[in-house]
């Protein structure tokens, strides 16, 4: 009994102390978040700015987590491994679980499958903070800003959700009125085909035709909605739209959209923001981070044991047998869409097994003149560095194949101008990657012209 009623009397005088604190001052419980800002303080158009700024940065899939590259941009592993045009290369050892990508035996428990989720959402958590924050603000702020934002950030919301289902089909869908307690109550079944759609109509009704560059604009929702237009099968709504960009649309400068005269500019960092670019994911050079850079590309170089070529690593992402092949063409130049470009007849010579030191001979063709600017092979010269020397560039071979990366790789006199050496390798490249380019447009519209126009006006 002692000891009770010595702690019943510790508690009230604990309680009185604490009535009299507070009694006094309760000024040392008015203590601002760290690490974020108040409403106060995004509430402006300088702020809102801010917001607007953080959520474009997520078209790049940045996380800073373990097996980020899983959420990159371009989808190298979920897109290209997976589809066949590439192989997850280097050596069967390093990377070992992306390899099953290629086996196709990943499972949602898989790093990199969460961190493509988790990438797609944060840029849809961002979307949903400007909008909220737009719509407590609009009364303090200009209509033609409150507009001016909201469209930017539609349209970016719009392209995250459309990758989320495009690439896991069941997903969970909310705008910007859920409170974040309740998104964990919502099921992976909602319409997420409604709200892109209404996102890019948005965007397509507000968004203005010139903009700065790396911003959306008008004609990028009108490509993205096509886009999504055609992925649900919407021939002729999607026709509509198509036709639209392709008669009217221009570029963030108002430069009409066009194929480049010069293929090989569509991947080289000194001619961005081109006229085919639509929308782009934005790179840049000497910010001090390589999460502004092509930061997803950092393995996909050529494996190299000295600066006789760009990056220092690692020979990942090879071309493909398929890939190479695919560009073999007839004596009259056009493809060889029954794809006998694959019988041992037509495949494209390679060095395979072949040593860097032993006489080699390139295929003679008849070849895509496209081929040399996509993929790196044997005896071609390599975007100004020198001649591909085949082996001594592979890691191993009889792995990954003979051949190396190609696009999005930097050129020797762009080393130090157009990269990014504050990282562990020599330099990233420091180029944009297109989401959608005038070239995407074009074969959309000839496939939705095929099922709901005319098979003529899909070859024109």
């Amino acid at each position: 009994m002692k000891t009770n009623k010595n702690s019943k009397k510790l508690a009230v005088a604990m309680v009185a102390l604490l009535a009299l604190g507070v009694s006094c001052s309760d000024e040392f419980l008015e203590i601002a978040p760290t690490g974020s800002l108040a409403d106060a303080q995004v509430s402006t158009s300088e702020g809102l700015d801010g917001l607007l700024i953080g959520a474009y940065s997520m078209i790049n899939g940045k996380l800073n987590v373990p097996n980020e590259r899983g959420g990159a941009p371009n989808h190298w592993l979920v897109g290209s491994i997976l589809g066949g045009d590439a192989n997850k290369g280097t050596d069967p050892g390093d990377g070992a679980t992306l390899a099953t990508f290629q086996r196709f035996q990943a499972d949602p428990t898989f790093a990199e499958v969460n961190v493509l989720w988790q990438s797609r959402y944060e840029g849809v958590s961002r979307c949903n903070t400007v909008l909220s924050t737009v719509a407590k603000s609009s009364e303090s702020l200009p209509a033609e800003k409150v507009t001016e934002v909201s469209a930017q950030a539609r349209m970016l919301r719009g392209h995250f959700y459309f990758d989320l289902k495009k690439n896991f089909n069941n997903i969970v869908v909310f705008d910007e009125t859920v409170l974040p307690t309740d998104i964990v109550l919502i099921a992976n079944d909602g319409d997420a085909w409604a709200l892109i759609e209404a996102d890019f109509q948005y965007a397509y009704d507000n968004l203005p035709e010139t903009t700065d560059a790396g911003r959306v604009n008008k004609w990028a929702a009108a490509s993205y909605m096509a886009k999504a237009k055609l992925y649900q099968k919407k021939y002729a709504e999607a026709k509509t739209w198509f036709d639209d960009v392709i008669a009217n649309g221009v570029a963030w400068n108002g430069e009409k959209y066009a194929l480049l005269d010069d293929y090989s500019k569509v991947f080289n960092a000194a001619f961005d923001n081109h006229a085919e670019a639509i929308m782009d994911v934005e790179s840049s050079n000497e910010t001090g981070s390589v999460n502004n850079s092509n930061w997803f590309d950092d393995l996909n170089y050529p494996y190299l044991t000295g600066n006789e070529g760009p990056g220092d690593c690692c020979g990942f992402f090879q071309p493909s047998f398929e890939l190479a092949n695919s560009f073999r063409t007839g004596a009259d130049g056009l493809p060889l869409l029954d794809k006998s470009y694959n019988l041992p007849a037509n495949e494209v010579k390679n060095d395979m097994d072949i040593a860097s030191t032993e006489p080699f001979t390139p295929d003679a063709g008849p070849l895509d003149p496209r081929i040399d600017f996509s993929i790196g092979r044997r005896d071609i010269p390599y975007l100004g560095w020198k001649p591909h020397p085949g082996q001594a560039w592979i890691r191993v071979q009889a792995y990954g194949g003979p051949y190396s990366p190609k696009k999005f790789v930097y050129y020797a006199d762009q080393e130090g101008t157009l990269t990014d050496a504050s990282s562990w390798t020599r330099g990233y490249a420091t180029m944009n990657y297109p989401i959608i380019r005038f070239a995407d447009v074009l074969l959309m519209a000839a496939e939705a012209e095929i099922e709901a126009g005319t098979l003529e006006n899909a070859r024109t």
